[in-house]
């Protein structure tokens, strides 16, 4: 008896959850998987922003503010997230915490400047032109990560069709 009432499609699903199942185990020493899982969760996150965003700054709020309200209840939800382990953390240098400020500089400013355009152009505008941060990760992974990571050929071919694609988007979207 079939729970969908189609048992290739259980077996199909069946085979979907078991998958599911071992990358999910597979995630507690493929670093490189968890890696790739965060990014797609962190995308699909960004995707939801830049439309709830739209939203925000045309129906209810102007755009810096929205920007400040969205930075401030994202950190305390991530405040009470790492607020266990910051004590675990040993005495860092100033250079590691000028480097953590920065971060949060550039983060600050990219939702303050993403929810800028999105306050004058459709979301389905701005998100093609906002996802030009491969471009930009190569660049200053290129620049200033020379020591700690490798951009390899592939790595810049996967860049230039990441590229490629959201010209085409945006062509199609402005036609």
């Amino acid at each position: 008896h079939s729970c969908w009432g189609d048992p290739d499609r259980d077996r199909y699903l069946e085979n979907f959850v078991l998958k599911v199942a071992l990358m999910i185990d597979n995630l507690k020493t493929n670093t490189a998987l968890l890696g790739v899982v965060d990014a797609f969760f962190a995308a699909a996150s960004y995707g939801g922003c830049q439309v709830v965003g739209r939203k925000v700054v045309t129906e209810l709020a102007p755009p810096l503010v929205a920007a400040l309200f969205a930075l401030f209840s994202g950190a305390l939800i991530l405040g009470m997230i790492a607020a266990p382990k910051v004590a675990k953390i040993p005495k860092s240098p100033r250079k590691s915490i000028m480097f953590i400020c920065l971060s949060g500089v550039f983060a600050s400013g990219g939702i303050a400047l993403l929810y800028s355009a999105l306050g004058v152009a459709p979301v389905v505008v701005v998100s093609p032109v906002a996802s030009l941060t491969p471009l930009f990760a190569l660049l200053f992974t290129r620049l200033f990560l020379e020591k700690l990571e490798r951009v390899t050929r592939q790595i810049v071919l996967g860049t230039l069709l990441v590229l490629a694609g959201i010209i085409i988007i945006s062509i199609a979207t402005n036609a």
